[in-house]
């Protein structure tokens, strides 16, 4: 356990990231999926309305095997050393502990107001936080070039953000990650008049919702096209590699 906490607050420092971890895969992995559990219990434990579900943490695991899969397909075909799936599964449920800020119960020691203010911000840096882990993933587990981390960064990122906006889910999900129950909460305002900072944090919401769309769907051509170029680089390297391996092995 020493070792898997030691493991854990290197990476969240941006020091180092797990390795494939051999016969310790399976302890690494029973450790993430208790800290995403945790994390999802955490997220709703003092939210009135939430469901069973929510408040028994289901949907934050799910979250951790599907992200998971979306960032290995996203980074794998790019890769310039071997990733398998268990190492980037380890990586997203160890890059989920900074989202325990939101199991702190501000709602109970600050006004609706200041609650709703303090969990947009308690989701903004956990959002940067775990951005900047990605990126710091993909170029040191994978060997990628500051590009090529961006790329593997940023573009997976927007498909889950333009998958949002085509279904009109984006503001549902951000509010729910950030705390955000603004229609059960506080009534909102009405013709133009400004009464609480709880409507501000729900106008922060919009706001911040509907820029990261647009940046979404500016992005992706851009990220999708150095995507691809990467790829067919990629393959080229090993169809090269490949080809000298068999040439040394017949020349021999």
């Amino acid at each position: 356990m020493k070792q898997i906490l030691s493991a854990q607050f290197r990476l969240l420092f941006f020091r180092d990231v797990p390795g494939e971890l051999g016969a310790q895969r399976n302890a690494f992995a029973l450790y993430v999926l208790g800290v995403t559990w945790l994390v999802g219990i955490g997220r709703y434990w003092d939210s009135p309305d939430a469901n069973w579900v929510q408040h028994l943490g289901i949907g934050s695991v799910a979250y951790l095997f599907v992200m998971s899969v979306i960032l290995w397909c996203a980074i794998q075909p790019i890769a310039k050393a071997p990733v398998t799936i268990s190492r980037i599964f380890i990586f997203v449920g160890m890059s989920s502990l900074p989202a325990l800020l939101y199991a702190i119960p501000v709602e109970m020691f600050m006004s609706i107001d200041g609650a709703a203010k303090t969990n947009y911000w308690f989701l903004t840096v956990v959002a940067i936080w775990r951005v900047a882990l990605l990126f710091f993933f993909c170029k040191r587990a994978v060997s990628l070039s500051t590009w090529g981390a961006m790329t593997a960064t940023i573009l997976p990122l927007c498909c889950i953000m333009m998958v949002l906006a085509a279904l009109s889910l984006e503001h549902a999900v951000f509010d729910m990650m950030g705390g955000l129950r603004v229609v059960e909460d506080y009534e909102r305002t009405t013709a133009g008049l400004v009464a609480s900072s709880l409507t501000e944090a729900a106008g922060w919401s919009i706001d911040t919702v509907g820029g990261l769309s647009f940046l979404a769907f500016l992005l992706f051509p851009i990220f999708m096209i150095s995507w691809i170029i990467k790829v067919i680089f990629r393959f080229k390297a090993k169809s090269a590699a490949n080809n000298e391996m068999v040439n040394e092995v017949e020349g021999t």
